[in-house]
């Protein structure tokens, strides 16, 4: 329930997308890697608009910390493009663009 309202709070607009949390976890159409933070990523999806979920992995062998989502926001494509050129984010996979 706190991450929910974590999510909420800053983002209300993604309330009819919390239900799409497993679908966008299990079937992203993109994947970038945060280059200032190194063990978090953006899955992005897209329904009638782009949703970034951004989730925290731990790479850590300290079993007591676990992965999780730390944000959920729409994301307009042109703001993706931009975090690209600015070198904010690397493409790790692109669903529509295999390498």
């Amino acid at each position: 329930m706190k991450r929910k309202q974590h999510i909420l709070e800053p983002h209300p607009e993604v309330a009819k997308y919390l239900n799409c949390i497993p679908n966008i976890l299990k079937n992203p159409d993109c994947i970038f890697w945060e280059i200032n933070r190194e063990s978090t990523i953006w899955l992005v999806k897209k329904f009638d608009k782009n949703i970034k979920l951004t989730v925290k992995l731990n790479f850590s062998q300290n079993k007591n910390l676990k992965n999780s989502i730390i944000q959920m926001q729409i994301m307009r494509e042109s703001e993706v493009d931009r975090n690209i050129r600015n070198g904010n984010i690397i493409k790790l996979f692109d669903k529509n663009n295999p390498v």
